[in-house]
């Protein structure tokens, strides 16, 4: 019977509490349980929320059809509980195509929840012709005023058919919000727009995101500023900011000083930024991904990071005036073309005090033996180079924990690898051209103590 139970018992969620039925722990079989009349009334309500949960991975007909067969499961999930905490709405993803998004039945459906929801994510209505929201007017306010009173997060992601200019001004309903995420926009918001944010005081999280693509192929911006309102939001830890029309971030910045985070990302026209960054004490990760690149990099003096992320920015062509000031943990410098500016990069890189270096994909046949000064690094990644043999410099590396190599054309494992006793995670994923000794594959791996992951397919 133990075993019965084990196999019957509803899977454990991880925002749901498992709580054992105190009223069904002793009983035997259903005879039993009649006899003591004992019901499903007996139950804990969050233990019945468990049960609906644990369905999910059965698919979506379960759930449907729980709360038609008991009244209780029926009472309880048409009011507030656990399982509403996070609503998404994804116009895309429906059962059948032929189903329609009603806004009624939405609105209908969360009235009696609306205490509850703590987190709401709006996706895809753009690329949904059939849902009945309106297109013009304010086609969210009814939805907004709804679930505004306990909404804690809200983002909105390709809905550019309904997010629009009354949309943005009808944001000051969210007095409780801490993260706004509004990704994937289109349109050009006057500039007024964004001072309902201004309201939002307890905002410590945000992000607007144009859609760069649709930028690049109308030449246009749908950001040439960064909004002012947002400089009043002093409780800000993130901020992300992604437009090719934004080019430069002004001086009020500093007025942000609990940011921990900031992110620049696909901003391609961007040609300043405020020396007075290095005044945010709290600023901890710094990414300017698919940027122009420099003279970035002069602004970025004194700044004591813990990653700084430059995929694509074009610091390679630019030198790296600024850096031999700064104090970086973790910098990502993938996806630009170094080749034979490795070695006078690596010798700037060298005083940052580096634990985390990311090369990967950077056009580099060889392997700098500047790299013998980096002995704080634990992780290096020079993945997807076309390398075919590490140099002696990389055994200098003795807190390497983890070296990613994937992608590389090796015709055997490097030995100096071998010298590398604190490694514990290597990657050799996609290196086509490699063999590893077949003879004795696990004393060969031995030589590795701490080794746990290699990853070789």
């Amino acid at each position: 019977m133990e075993n019965e139970r084990r196999k019957t018992a509803p899977r454990r969620s991880g925002r749901l509490k498992h709580l054992p039925g105190p009223c069904v722990s002793e009983a035997t079989d259903g005879t039993e349980l009649n006899k003591k009349g004992i019901t499903i009334d007996c139950l804990p309500d969050v233990l019945l929320l468990q049960v609906l949960a644990s369905t999910k991975s059965n698919g979506l007909a379960r759930r449907q059809v729980l709360p038609l067969v008991c009244k209780k499961w029926r009472a309880l999930l048409q009011g507030p509980s656990l399982l509403w905490e996070e609503i998404v709405l994804d116009f895309c993803d429906k059962e059948k195509s032929y189903q329609r998004l009603l806004r009624t039945a939405i609105q209908t459906w969360l009235k009696p929840r609306a205490s509850s929801i703590k987190s709401l994510t709006l996706k895809n209505s753009s690329i949904d012709p059939t849902h009945t929201f309106a297109r013009e007017g304010s086609p969210l306010a009814a939805l907004f005023c709804i679930v505004a009173p306990s909404l804690t997060s809200l983002q909105v992601v390709n809905c550019n058919d309904i997010f629009n200019q009354s949309a943005l001004e009808d944001l000051k309903l969210f007095t409780q919000l801490t993260k706004l995420h509004i990704v994937d926009i289109r349109h050009r918001y006057p500039t007024y727009s964004y001072d309902s944010l201004s309201s939002l005081t307890s905002l410590q999280d945000i992000r607007i995101a144009m859609d760069t693509d649709y930028e690049s192929v109308l030449t246009t911006s749908c950001l040439s500023a960064l909004p002012s309102a947002l400089l009043a939001l002093t409780r800000l830890t993130s901020l992300s900011l992604a437009s090719q029309g934004l080019t430069d971030i002004p001086d009020g910045v500093s007025a942000l000083s609990n940011l921990e985070i900031l992110r620049l990302d696909n901003c391609k026209g961007m040609k300043n930024i405020p020396a007075r960054l290095s005044s945010l004490k709290s600023l901890r990760e710094l990414s300017l991904d698919d940027t122009t690149g420099f003279p970035l990099v002069d602004s970025i003096r004194n700044l004591k990071l813990d990653k700084l992320s430059l995929r694509r920015s074009g610091v390679h062509q630019a030198g790296c005036a600024g850096f031999e000031y700064c104090s970086i943990k973790h910098l990502d410098v993938a996806h630009n073309t170094f080749a034979s500016n490795a070695p006078a990069v690596l010798d700037k890189y060298r005083s940052l005090g580096l634990e985390v270096l990311n090369f990967n994909s950077c056009e580099m046949d060889t392997v700098p033996g500047q790299l013998y000064g980096f002995h704080s690094l634990k992780v290096l990644n020079l993945g997807n180079n076309g390398l075919v043999e590490l140099p002696e410099c990389v055994s200098c590396l003795l807190r390497l924990e983890c070296l990613l190599l994937q992608g590389n054309c090796f015709p055997k494992l490097p030995q100096v690898i071998q010298k590398l006793k604190n490694l514990y995670c290597l990657s050799l994923v996609a290196c086509n051209y490699l063999e590893v000794p077949g003879y004795d594959t696990v004393s060969f791996f031995a030589k590795w103590p701490r080794l746990t992951a290699i990853w070789m397919w």
